[in-house]
């Protein structure tokens, strides 16, 4: 996902949700390096915010295939109505 869509998915997220639905998403832990598509969770909190409420957030790590050290963010959040 491009950086100019991540509001219109965002919206679409809400958007398909019904009344009070729950999202579950995991992304790229800014632990992994500057990129594009790493977080840290202050930042998706800001991102998600207006449309979503945080009930809860995770940080973990996974061993890939390669043996690399890969982290991730999980959030748990509910649409607002």
């Amino acid at each position: 996902m491009e950086i100019a869509d991540r509001h219109r998915f965002i919206k679409g997220v809400h958007r398909v949700l019904k009344k009070a639905g729950d999202y579950m998403l995991t992304y790229f832990s800014y632990k992994n390096g500057l990129a594009w598509n790493h977080f840290t969770e202050k930042q998706i909190i800001s991102l998600f915010s207006s449309h979503f409420k945080i009930n809860e957030t995770r940080h973990f790590s996974s061993i890939e295939g390669n043996g690399v050290k890969r982290y991730f963010y999980t959030v748990w959040m509910q649409k607002k109505n």
